[in-house]
């Protein structure tokens, strides 16, 4: 399930506003289902407009309040002209706060027209701002009675009731205003709040749902939404809701530690449904090692399952791996007289008599009642002494192996030379956490003849090879698969060469494959159509068949991203093409933090001042950028004070040539930076853009790692509106520019109090839980978690295919 905040055809909030001061809707109280009641005194504006506390209705119904009230309005209808001077009376004097005196001039009304159920309406709604409830309850069924399409009556009659409790008449009074006027979110919101109050979760999630559509911009319903579908146990779209929430009022009390315990419990929901289904094939089957071995994944410390392996190895007849598990298990439980059992019958098989004396003391030692279980080889005691000893030692040996440990896994690039490396050294950068990671593939001299420069001096295992030709490559390829063996292969981009490589990791290491897709990569050629087989074998001996990174081979790859078992993608575009979770150009939150920086001694190198604006362009400097755009605007605007700073050192004369013609515009160049100053340099900008042409297919897909940076150290961004931009730009954490509009949206930008469209903490906020190294390594643990599941699908005809394919035209 997607929201967005764009999109919706229904009410903003200052329309909501504006509708609610126009009409005759009350905005009086209604008691939270949350906790959120009782921060209603640290922070009164953060609450929902709804704060004024109401009397309880002592009596049970309607009817038994129409008897302690008894009206003599007049008996016939008179001339509402007569009547409108005391209305018009009472209209002014509510608007100036003196209830009293317009129930007064109501009533009056009343006595000469006794049919005007807009009278009525506006007497119910100044009863309530008065406090006297019950009587504006009959009041309001009297305008009900006499015009029953009055929705505004029924909204606030649901308001009145849901504050005294009387939770089924306000659904009932919700719902028909709901019906006389399906557009007014208030009704929906309000009827979920007494949803909730009821436990009707599924409902309530409905109503709020409903509410947002029609406001996307109330951050309430968002945030009760999320409390509905907490209690639902629905972690994925509670994480969505409460973001929504804390992106649109990021001082929400406490909404960021319920944020954090959706995560959390997100996570753990996903394992735990995971292993459910392991130990369900388990108790299938107690034989089942690959099973064992993927709950043991999941839940590496759980003794039962390690000694269940060991049960599982020894059936298989595996003796040594039976051995190890059960001393795995011992480790992890100490007390578990079972596996000390297990382990000394399996070492009193193989003839290690002694040893198996040991552990059945150790046995006996948990429970006496093993004791006529000891071998008839009686141990002396100092012996057995030693023996315990060791195993003891032993014990806390093998503990902290286990807890040390990460699975192996290899994240692959089609090119470790250029650029392309970036996105797998992200990947392998983020995973390395929860694995022991080492980054692969080819080296094609075409691009260069030595390691990406950023990844030279990085502290990530890696491994690689020159590729001359088509035979190097598939030679290389096969030695670097079976070097060793994967616990998992990440392939970076659905190009030929890291593709070939993952599949060959995947068979021999016998490991799941998660394939990463960072760009459409037949946007880089002209025919961006997938290929076939019968194409590629067509088209194998020409040219582009012997590279193995060229168009026939990327354009057969679109065949081999389905294979994969599981996908990640970086984009919203491109999930939208090829499904898969969302794994973000993301940065470390731990150096990407402005706080960790002096801007102004950075800009004072550079030789900028607080006057400056600083337009701020960091990379090799390129026309598909949008550099020369960006230099015509600064042309045009002929602002001293702005400055177009381009650090990135210009290879190509042409370029520099362009640059000269540029007489007003003040651009300043600067030669390659380090990579590890790159958070530093981007603190010093005022605002970055980030132009694409939104007629190229690259764009179509393509999300710049500059606009990452730029919200991680809170620099406002100006963007082209272009389809992988879609929910950035909707989450109000870049300004979206047409091309003739970039000198406006510049020139107000630097003219504004507030640079951004959103608060600094709020794009900092949106940085942490979107585009941050914590959330997206969670979300590749996610993904591998769903590979292994996927794990036990048949191999792939088309891999086996392929491989037939490259081993013909290669000879290897």
């Amino acid at each position: 399930m997607n929201h967005k905040l764009s999109g919706f055809t229904g009410l903003k909030l200052q329309q909501v506003q504006a509708m609610t001061n126009q009409s005759n809707i009350i905005a009086f109280p209604v008691n939270k289902h949350s906790d959120l009641s009782a921060l209603s005194q640290q922070n009164h504006d953060l609450l929902p407009p709804q704060s004024v506390t109401l009397t309880k209705v002592d009596s049970e119904s309607g009817e038994q309040d129409r008897k302690r009230y008894q009206y003599s309005y007049g008996s016939v209808g008179a001339n509402f002209n007569a009547a409108k001077p005391h209305y018009s009376l009472g209209k002014a004097l509510a608007k100036k706060g003196e209830w009293e005196k317009a129930i007064s001039s109501y009533r009056k009304a009343l006595e000469i027209d006794s049919e005007a159920a807009e009278i009525y309406q506006s007497l119910g709604d100044a009863l309530v701002k008065n406090g006297e409830l019950d009587e504006a309850v009959i009041v309001y069924h009297k305008a009900i009675e006499l015009q029953p399409n009055l929705w505004e009556v029924q909204h606030n009659l649901g308001d009145i009731w849901q504050g005294q409790g009387r939770l089924d008449e306000a659904v009932v009074a919700y719902r028909l205003a709901i019906e006389l006027n399906p557009d007014f979110c208030w009704s929906h919101n309000n009827l979920g709040d007494v949803l909730i109050k009821q436990e009707k979760w599924e409902e309530a999630v409905d109503g709020y749902r409903s509410a947002t559509k029609l406001n996307p911009d109330f951050h309430w319903s968002y945030y009760n939404l999320g409390e509905a579908l907490v209690e639902l146990q629905r972690w994925e779209e509670a994480v969505v809701a409460y973001r929504f929430a804390l992106q649109l009022q990021p001082d929400l009390p406490q909404a960021e530690e319920k944020l954090n315990n959706a995560l959390h419990y997100r996570v753990k929901s996903n394992l735990n449904l995971a292993l459910s289904y392991y130990r369900q094939a388990i108790d299938r089957d107690p034989t089942d090692i690959e099973s064992y071995i993927k709950a043991l994944e999941i839940a590496p410390n759980d003794p039962e399952l390690q000694a269940g392996l060991g049960t599982a190895w020894e059936a298989k007849g595996d003796v040594q791996k039976a051995i190890e598990a059960y001393r795995h298990a011992i480790a992890l439980n100490p007390r578990s007289t079972a596996a000390y059992l297990k382990l000394a019958d399996i070492l009193e098989q193989i003839g290690q008599r002694e040893e198996a004396g040991a552990y059945k003391l150790k046995a006996l030692r948990q429970d006496s009642t093993h004791q006529t279980e000891l071998t008839s080889d009686y141990l002396s005691l100092e012996t057995t002494n030693q023996l315990a000893a060791v195993t003891d030692k032993m014990s806390v040996t093998q503990n902290a192996t286990i807890s040390q440990s990460k699975p192996k896994l290899a994240v692959v690039s089609w090119d470790m030379s250029h650029n392309p490396v970036g996105r797998a050294f992200l990947l392998a950068d983020m995973a390395k956490e929860a694995f022991d990671v080492e980054l692969i593939g080819p080296i094609f001299p075409f691009y260069g003849q030595e390691l990406w420069p950023p990844l030279q001096n990085a502290d990530i295992e890696n491994s690689t090879f020159i590729a001359n030709n088509f035979e190097e490559f598939v030679r290389g390829a096969k030695q670097l698969a079976q070097a060793q063996k994967y616990d998992s292969v990440y392939v970076s981009k659905p190009r030929f060469p890291s593709l070939f490589i993952g599949m060959l990791i995947k068979h021999y290491s016998q490991c799941p494959l998660v394939l990463d897709i960072d760009d459409c990569e037949l946007s880089f050629f002209k025919n961006e159509t997938e290929a076939s087989w019968l194409e590629l074998i067509q088209r194998i001996d020409s040219k582009e068949g012997n590279s193995p990174y060229g168009e026939i081979w990327t354009r057969f790859c679109e065949n081999l991203i389905p294979l994969a078992d599981a996908v990640t993608v970086s984009n919203v575009a491109l999930q939208q093409r090829y499904g898969g979770l969302i794994v973000r150009h993301a940065r470390d939150e731990k150096v990407f933090d402005p706080k960790l920086y002096d801007r102004t001694a950075i800009r004072a190198e550079f030789d900028y001042s607080d006057r400056d604006q600083v337009v701020l362009f960091l990379g090799t400097p390129r026309p598909h950028k949008g550099i020369f755009r960006i230099a015509e605007a600064l042309e045009k605007i002929n602002d001293p004070r702005l400055a177009l700073c381009m650090i990135g050192t210009i290879n190509d004369k042409r370029v520099s040539d362009r640059f000269a013609i540029y007489k007003n515009a003040r651009i300043d160049f600067h030669k390659n930076q380090p990579w590890e100053r790159l958070p530093e340099l981007v603190s010093m900008a005022d605002m970055i853009c980030i132009l694409q042409d939104p007629n190229s297919p690259i764009s179509e897909y393509q999300i710049p790692a500059k606009l990452t940076d730029a919200i991680a150290m809170n620099v406002p961004v100006l963007i082209t509106d272009v389809p992988p931009l879609a929910d950035i730009i909707a989450a109000k954490c870049a300004v979206s520019v047409n091309d003739d509009r970039l000198e406006s949206a510049i020139k107000n930008l630097i003219n504004s109090d507030n640079k951004a469209s959103l608060p600094d903490r709020h794009r900092r906020f949106y940085f942490l839980s979107e585009f941050s190294y914590g959330v997206n390594a969670e979300r590749i643990r996610s993904a591998f978690e769903c590979a292994q599941q996927q794990k036990s699908q048949p191999w792939p005809q088309l891999f086996s295919d392929v491989f037939d394919l490259v081993a013909a035209k290669s000879g290897v």
